[in-house]
């Protein structure tokens, strides 16, 4: 189940701020990827959480989990927010969510996602 969690940007010559951002898990026994493609996220990764089958991960677009051995996101579409809205507090993340407007909890062991505040809220 252990790998190296690569992050990477693909860009082009005539835009070097624009680009796509993948995960991709290597095996650092057999030096090998683990999936068959890199993952897209929405993105460039400000923090990690690492579980035992899966990472939670914040972009600078958005949350979402990936799993260690498939590389397949948790949802297809992660929750849109900010790295600099979201708190963690006894294994919850709290979350702003630009979607809604409205503050979210998310629980990192069951990856339940609720309700905390659904009045639109600006930042």
């Amino acid at each position: 189940q252990n790998g190296i969690l690569l992050a990477t940007r693909l860009t082009n010559n005539y835009n070097p701020n624009s680009g796509e951002h993948f995960l991709s898990i290597l095996d650092p026994i057999t030096g090998s990827m683990k999936t068959k493609r890199p993952t897209k996220i929405e993105g460039e990764i400000a923090g990690i959480v690492e579980f035992q089958n899966d990472v939670f991960y914040v972009s600078e677009d958005a949350v979402n989990f990936i799993n260690k051995s498939t590389g397949q996101l948790h949802w297809k579409k992660g929750i849109r927010t900010n790295p600099e809205l979201t708190a963690e507090k006894d294994g919850k993340i709290y979350l702003h969510d630009k979607r809604s407007g409205g503050l979210k909890v998310l629980d990192l062991q069951s990856k339940s996602l609720s309700d905390l505040n659904t009045n639109q809220l600006n930042f």
